[in-house]
This record gives structure tokens, sequence and C-alpha cells, in this order.
């Protein structure tokens, strides 16, 4: 079965841009992203749970119909969608559904 991310790979805020963990285990197509195969630095991960950015409480990680994804270094993956290109569906999602109230514009200010 072939590997969507790899062991190592560092999770990155999309909103913050901290490094907040790494994949603990190499994950394939399919897996469950879940306590067992990731870790977020200085916080407690609980099996069902929302990933969350330990600095800013956003979302590391959406459903979408598509599949789950979890945003790294190399951007969202699986499939390597750039952070810019994706993270305003993801807010607008969220606000929609009620999981995120805060600010994110700021962050991308010019």
């Amino acid at each position: 079965m072939r590997v969507a991310i790899k062991r190592g790979t560092k999770i990155v805020c999309p909103l913050c841009g901290e490094t907040v963990g790494e994949v603990a285990k190499d994950l394939h197509f399919g897996d469950i992203v879940d306590v067992d195969n990731i870790r977020i630095y200085g916080a407690e991960v609980r099996k069902g749970e929302e990933l969350r950015c330990p600095k800013c409480n956003f979302p590391l990680a959406v459903d979408t119909r598509v599949g789950a994804l979890i945003h790294t270094e190399k951007g969202w993956m699986p499939g390597r969608i750039p952070t810019n290109a994706f993270l305003p569906f993801v807010v607008a999602y969220l606000q929609k559904t009620g999981m995120w109230e805060g600010e994110w514009d700021k962050y991308f200010e010019e």
C-alpha cells in the first residue's frame, strides 16, 4: 500500500504557521489520523478529539467529501494542496458549521 504521508512529516497550523507536531507512523491512504499515528507537541491528544492547534485552537485536520486532510509542512495532505489555495474554503466551512469563530484574515495581511 502506498504511503500517503511519511513518518516525521511536520504538522503545521495552517492559520498561525506554528509547527505543532509530527506524523509518528507512516500514513497510508484510508488510514484514520489519531493518537496512534500523530504527535502534537506539548499537548495530549485523546481518541475522538478534534485535532486543534495548541497555540491558536484552529483545526489541523478537516473531513471533506474526498476524504480527510491534515495540514503539514507540505500543505494539506494527502495530495499536497497549497495552504492558501484551500484555507478560505476550510474557514468558510468551519464558520458555517460553528466550528470556528475566530479571526483568520489577519494572518494574511500584505
